[in-house]
């Protein structure tokens, strides 16, 4: 179970979890007229940290998303010099969330197949707003969901490879609550 912080998401621009849930596509899962952060416990006790972690990524604004995948993955080793560069990419976009360093982790996630947890966390950064079409064709913004969606796969994978997963997801879980429960505003 998570640390009390976890019980009030000051920022979080939504009232129910259903809200979150259709964000995501996922399938109802227990009482979604509930907070988000009600839910999110709920998860927990039930053991659904997966679902879990993909909902916490779209809870936190779309920035906060992109960190807190960055912070998980970088407790794992990256398995490809590819994959340490999409990373890298999106830590730059971290640093400096600018409209170029957002093309560049979009540009590197791309081309690693199958994804990674750092391409899914690069995809997650160009995801933040923006157009997702290349810069010679006509603005296509993302979907709204799409940068929690990536951030949350980004979690889960890198959850995926350590050497104890269900620690690391449950670790994971509560540094994202613990995110989500401050009061200071991330750029």
């Amino acid at each position: 179970m998570t640390t009390d912080t976890a019980t009030h998401w000051p920022r979080t621009i939504w009232s129910e979890a259903g809200q979150i849930n259709r964000l995501n596509g996922r399938r109802q899962l227990g009482d979604e007229s509930v907070s988000p952060t009600a839910y999110f416990q709920w998860l927990l006790a039930e053991e659904h940290d997966r679902e879990a972690a993909l909902f916490l990524a779209q809870a936190l604004t779309r920035y906060e998303a992109v960190a807190w995948a960055a912070q998980m993955i970088a407790l794992t080793p990256s398995p490809t010099p590819a994959a340490r560069s999409a990373f890298e990419t999106a830590q730059a976009w971290l640093a400096d969330p600018s409209e170029p360093r957002r093309r560049a982790a979009g540009e590197q996630a791309i081309a690693i197949i199958p994804p990674e947890a750092e391409s899914l966390c690069a995809l997650a950064a160009f995801h933040t707003g923006g157009s997702i079409a290349p810069p010679e064709q006509p603005p296509m913004p993302p979907s709204r969901g799409a940068a929690g969606r990536f951030a949350g796969a980004a979690v889960i994978a890198a959850a995926a490879r350590a050497h104890h997963p269900a620690d690391l997801l449950r670790q994971a879980l509560d540094e994202g609550a613990r995110l989500a429960s401050r009061m200071e505003i991330a750029p």
